[in-house]
């Protein structure tokens, strides 16, 4: 009896693994199961990933806003040198579009065929602005403007050197983005001793007018003069130091103006 007794609870023992066997395989089944269907759905998948992605929060209206936009950027260069040549001193700065009714509005003027856009010339001048280095495009109505700097101001110096060269042009194609000045000046006897303050500016015509005729045309034909940049240079809030000089040095400048 006391065998058939032990056999029993063996017996018993033997029933209770199986069930705990077969509720721990239905566990596992079930749980493997899960996974691969979580693994389906996962964003590894390019479906699963495009989904992702359009639930992303667009930018707001204004928040773009701050993200575009167009910029004028420019750079000068400004060299002086002695009379024999010597190297005195190399300044470069970023130049700004001239303030009011100046870069902007010449700008949207030439791009809206209000105006032609017509000859260049950049002055150099100090902080009073009477005292003037004039560097002008030759056989144009900047230069017949120029050539009278020399009286109108009360030191002043004319020079026919600006040359102006922009993208280059070829049949559907443009090639470049840039606008460059380059040419040189004397400074005049009597000129104070620093070059405080600097401009670009253009002689536009009307809008009838060709942009050869413009360039080459008489003083009449001059609908006014517009300043596309302009930069003080007294060291004060931001602006670069100003550039020292004396008598019968020659200045050299590059502007090179560019946009994004």
């Amino acid at each position: 009896m006391k065998t058939n007794g032990k056999r029993e609870v063996i017996a018993r023992i033997i029933r209770q693994s199986l069930v705990l066997a077969a509720l721990l395989a239905t566990l596992l089944s079930t749980a493997r199961i899960s996974r691969a269907q979580s693994s389906a759905t996962s964003p590894t998948t390019p479906t699963a990933r495009i989904a992702a992605a359009s639930t992303e929060k667009p930018i707001p209206p204004a928040a773009k806003g701050q993200l575009e936009g167009i910029t004028v950027h420019g750079h000068w260069t400004i060299d002086v040198k002695n009379p024999d040549g010597k190297l005195v001193s190399h300044r470069e700065f970023e130049n700004s579009l001239a303030p009011s009714n100046g870069g902007a509005s010449l700008l949207a003027a030439l791009l809206g065929r209000v105006v032609t856009p017509g000859s260049w010339w950049v002055l150099l001048t100090d902080t009073t602005k009477k005292n003037v280095i004039d560097i002008s495009e030759p056989n144009s109505p900047a230069s017949a403007d120029c050539a009278v700097i020399p009286t109108q101001s009360t030191t002043g110096s004319c020079s026919l050197s600006l040359s102006v060269a922009g993208p280059s042009v070829s049949p559907g194609t443009l090639t470049g983005t840039t606008l460059t000045f380059t040419g040189s000046g004397t400074v005049p006897a009597g000129f104070p001793s620093t070059i405080s303050y600097v401009e670009t500016d253009n002689f536009p015509c009307g809008p009838s007018l060709s942009p050869s005729t413009c360039l080459t045309g008489t003083v009449p034909n001059i609908e006014g003069i517009f300043a596309l940049t302009s930069r003080n240079l007294d060291g004060l809030s931001g602006d670069p130091a100003a550039v020292p000089v004396t008598p019968m040095q020659t200045v050299s400048v590059t502007v090179v103006i560019s946009f994004q």
